[in-house]
C-alpha cells in the first residue's frame, strides 16, 4: 500500500467513526492534545464538541 493510499484509508476510517458516532474509537484518529480553531480542547473536549454538534433539536 502506498503512503497516499494509507492516509486515504485512515481518513475514511475517521469519517466512518464520526458517521457512526463511535466516540470510543475517536482516540485512534485524534491526538490527546487536539486543538480546534487554535483552542486547545484535548480529546475529551473534542469529543464533547462533536457530541454536542450531533444533538438533534426540533
Amino acid at each position: 500500500m502506498t503512503h497516499e493510499a494509507n492516509i486515504e484509508a485512515i481518513y475514511h476510517d475517521y469519517i466512518d467513526c464520526l458517521n457512526r458516532r463511535d466516540w470510543d474509537r475517536l482516540g485512534q484518529f485524534v491526538h490527546e492534545k487536539v486543538q480546534h480553531n487554535g483552542r486547545p480542547l484535548g480529546l475529551a473536549g473534542y469529543r464533547a464538541m462533536l457530541e454536542k454538534d450531533c444533538e438533534y433539536t426540533y
